[in-house]
């Protein structure tokens, strides 16, 4: 039974591992280019600004100064942190953690097989004696 708890509590770290899809934008390289790298217009995207406040909105708005949505505009020289959710980047990280917990699932297969291989008898013919 202890080993359902900790299967069950190793496959709950690995889902929300794999729902974590907001991924880091370098500000210095979005302040050098025209846009910044993964974010389009109807992007969602979490920044952080230099006076710590946080802001989640959907771009509606693109320019070498900043990026702008519901909340305003924000120029990138008031960014402390840019992260865009990326679909892309999410599919990624469910596949990755899918072959984790397959790769958990093989390995303690086996080891319930091997912890439980004294209990296994091949007769032939039947019927097996007893110890």
């Amino acid at each position: 039974m202890q080993f359902f708890k900790h299967y069950l509590l190793a496959l709950l770290v690995f889902n929300l591992f794999a729902c974590s899809s907001m991924q880091p934008v370098s500000i210095e390289t979005a302040m050098r280019s025209s846009k910044p790298a993964g974010v389009d217009i109807g992007s969602m995207v979490s920044v952080k600004t230099l006076d710590k406040k946080s802001h989640q909105f959907r771009v509606t708005e693109i320019n070498p100064e900043g990026i702008g949505g519901a909340t305003g505009f924000i120029p990138y020289a008031e960014m402390n942190s840019l992260k865009v959710d990326n679909p892309r980047y999410k599919a990624a990280k469910q596949k990755e953690a899918g072959m984790i917990l397959l790769g958990i699932l093989a390995v303690a297969g086996a080891i319930f097989l091997i912890g439980n291989a004294d209990h296994v008898r091949v007769c032939s013919p039947e019927p097996c004696p007893h110890p």
